[in-house]
């Protein structure tokens, strides 16, 4: 799933960018993953991505929190601020 994470917060309108860094070589072994392997994860985590997408639905930011009785709410006007 992270690599859709950079994708994921620009939708939220965050702002992304790329550090180089110093990728060296394999020094021992061989890598246990090959191109089919590594494509079957990223389609199951593209199928998660998508249901995160179709999950999330913006509820606004919470101004503040506090109790109230039910005639103080009816006079307020914090019922005006919701959109």
């Amino acid at each position: 799933m992270h690599r859709f994470f950079p994708a994921l917060a620009r939708r939220h309108g965050y702002d992304v960018c790329e550090i180089p860094v110093n990728d060296r070589p394999r020094a021992h072994g061989a890598s246990k993953y090959g191109f089919f392997d590594r494509a079957a994860v990223a389609l199951l985590d593209l199928v998660g991505v998508y249901w995160l997408i179709r999950r999330y639905s913006p509820r606004g930011e919470v101004i503040a929190l506090s109790v109230m009785r039910d005639e103080e709410f009816a006079n307020s006007n914090i019922h005006e601020l919701r959109a």
